[in-house]
């Protein structure tokens, strides 16, 4: 049974090591409210990058945001979410490995009014 359970360790032990890995998190907040995040993440192989974003208002809105990488180049982007929403976007200089992040910078967020 010992047998087992360090085998059953050493497996979760392996996934833990290839996993990917969220390496900074922006947090914006309105007031004291926070409202949205921002993740960078890694791939497990280290030559990618993606970001994970979520909308933490339980109120449909309009997020803008602007991602400068360590190499000069900036990319801004708008997304339309849904109270609480998550989602992610692939990133190719999100990674380190190839630019990494400088800064992530929320420049709009508007809530939009139900009729």
């Amino acid at each position: 049974m010992k047998k087992i359970l360090a085998l059953f360790g050493l497996i979760i032990l392996s996934f833990n090591v290839f996993a990917d890995k969220c390496i900074y998190t922006w947090t914006f907040q309105e007031g004291l409210k926070d409202i949205f995040i921002i993740k960078q993440c890694v791939r497990s192989s280290g030559s990618g990058g993606y970001y994970e974003i979520k909308n933490l208002t339980g109120d449909t809105a309009k997020a803008c945001w602007k991602i400068t990488f360590n190499n000069g180049k900036s990319s801004s982007l708008c997304r339309t979410m849904d109270g609480y929403e998550e989602g992610s976007a692939s990133c190719y200089d999100c990674a380190p490995k190839n630019s990494g992040v400088h800064d992530m910078e929320l420049t709009e967020f508007s809530r939009k009014l139900l009729k």
